[in-house]
């Protein structure tokens, strides 16, 4: 149960991407399987340096009013799946511990709305064509575009970054 950041581009664009991604303390790794209601042409990736992307900063006003990273959410969830309460404990500490440890060992630029949107720009400023970004909430069932939708450059901002949803996909347009 993590976050997980994807960007989603045209193949012909993977190497230039690839660079960018690496000049804004990113990485892509080929994400598989492939998100169910990508279009032709159309391939995702993963960014994160790490495993996942828990304590992104990516849809974080949304979460902050009572998002899914809820602890009590997460209890009771995994209180249906028949987990006990002390392995709930145990995981809900590792959880908070690896969020904690990512955030003291990660590079404060990739983790700010800000240098999210100095990538996003550099890619439309390379004119690669297709770029979209998505943020999963990755809880083992199968992933998949809920809806798209397009985000002017214009109207790019941290703030609007800030807001976006899980599993909805933003198309960039230059």
């Amino acid at each position: 149960m993590c976050h997980l950041i994807t960007v989603v581009i045209a193949l012909r664009a993977e190497a230039d991407v690839r660079a960018l991604a690496v000049a804004h303390g990113l990485r892509l790794v080929a994400f598989r399987p492939p998100t169910a209601g990508l279009r032709d042409g159309e391939h995702q990736y993963a960014t994160c340096p790490g495993q996942c992307d828990c304590g992104t900063p990516l849809g974080a006003t949304r979460r902050s009013r009572g998002g899914r990273d809820d602890d009590e959410h997460q209890r009771a969830k995994l209180s249906k799946k028949g987990w006990g309460a002390a392995k709930i404990d145990r995981w809900l500490a590792q959880v908070d511990a690896s969020r904690k440890k990512k955030q003291a060992n990660h590079d404060s630029r990739t983790k700010s709305c800000e240098a999210w949107c100095d990538f996003i720009v550099a890619a439309l400023d390379a004119r690669i064509g297709t770029f979209g970004l998505m943020l999963h909430w990755s809880d083992g069932s199968p992933l998949e575009v809920v809806r798209r939708v397009s985000v002017d450059r214009a109207a790019l901002s941290p703030a609007v970054l800030a807001e976006i949803e899980e599993n909805v996909l933003y198309d960039l347009l230059s």
